[in-house]
């Protein structure tokens, strides 16, 4: 999970408690990054589509 432009960094950086825009490298720190793929699963509702096994829908996200 890679996370991409401005709005998306700014949201994760609320939901983490993080300034990423001021220091996106914060998010190769393996602790971030993990955490930050969570955040990305949980605001793409990806948990539900897991459910279903909707694995194709998932990349889509």
């Amino acid at each position: 999970v890679q996370v991409t432009g401005r709005d998306n960094y700014a949201a994760c950086a609320e939901a983490l408690g993080l300034d990423l825009l001021a220091h996106p490298e914060l998010l190769e720190l393996p602790e971030h990054a993990a955490m930050s793929a969570g955040w990305f699963w949980h605001r793409a509702g990806l948990n539900t589509l897991a459910d279903k096994g909707e694995f194709l829908a998932i990349t889509r996200r």
